[in-house]
C-alpha cells in the first residue's frame, strides 16, 4: 500500500522462502506486483468482472462491484463484502483464499467464472472449485414474469438474455419449461410439484 514495489519484491520473494506451501496463491500476488508495475502504479481494475452471478452448483450468490480500489466481493453463503485484488486482466483473487477466473462466451463476453477457494490444513493446501453464471436484467426480469405468471413477457425476456449469453444452457431449460407451464393446467401444475416435493439427502423442497 505504500507503493514501494522493490520493498513489496523482496517481501514476495522472502515469503516464498519462508512458505512453500503457499506457492499455490503467492503467484497471485506475484502477478499482481508485475501488472501494477507495467501500469505504473495503477493498482484499479476488474470492471469487467462486476456484475451478479449464481452458482451452477448450489444456492451460492456472488455479486462484485466496483470500489475506490477495485472490485469488491459480497457473497449470500457469508454476508459480508471483501476487497479483491486483480492478479491480472483474466483473475482475481481474495488473499490466499480464493481465486476468480473469468469463462468467455462465444461472443467474447464474461459470461461465467470458475472460482478456486484454498484451505489450509496440517501444512498443506487443498482446494476446491465451484463455477458461477453472471446474470443478466434480461434473465432477471424473466425470472419475474414467470413467477407472476406472466409468460409472454418472460418468453420475450428469456430470449432476450439468451440473445446476450448464448452459452447460458439453464435459459434454453428455462424456455421449455414455458412450454410445460403453458401446456399444463394450475391444478395439474400444482399435483406435480406436490409430487416432486420432499427431503432429497440435505435439500428438502417444498411448495
Amino acid at each position: 500500500m505504500k507503493r514501494d514495489w522493490k520493498a513489496a519484491a523482496k517481501t514476495l520473494s522472502k515469503m516464498d522462502a519462508a512458505h512453500p506451501e503457499f506457492k499455490q496463491t503467492l503467484r497471485y500476488y506475484h502477478r499482481q506486483l508485475k501488472r501494477i508495475i507495467a501500469a505504473q502504479g495503477k493498482m484499479e481494475g476488474g470492471e469487467e468482472f462486476v456484475s451478479r452471478y449464481q452458482s451452477l452448483f448450489d444456492e451460492e450468490r456472488l455479486e462484485l462491484q466496483l470500489g475506490p480500489d477495485g472490485v469488491l466481493l459480497y457473497t449470500n453463503s457469508f454476508g459480508y463484502v471483501d476487497q479483491l485484488r486483480q492478479a491480472d486482466e483474466d483473475t482475481l483473487f481474495l488473499g490466499y483464499f480464493q481465486s476468480i477466473t473469468p469463462v468467455r462466451g462465444s461472443n467474447g463476453k464474461i459470461s461465467a467464472t470458475n472460482n478456486t477457494r484454498f484451505r489450509y490444513a496440517d501444512g498443506k493446501v487443498e482446494s476446491e472449485n465451484n463455477s458461477f453464471s453472471r446474470s443478466s436484467a434480461g434473465h432477471e426480469a424473466a425470472d419475474r414474469y414467470l413467477l407472476s405468471g406472466q409468460y409472454t413477457e418472460a418468453e420475450a425476456a428469456y430470449r432476450e438474455a439468451l440473445a446476450e449469453y448464448p452459452d447460458h444452457f439453464f435459459l434454453e431449460d428455462a424456455l421449455e419449461h414455458l412450454v410445460c407451464r403453458k401446456r399444463l393446467s394450475p391444478e395439474d401444475y400444482a399435483k406435480q410439484l406436490e409430487e416432486v416435493a420432499g427431503q432429497y439427502e440435505e435439500r428438502r423442497f417444498w411448495v
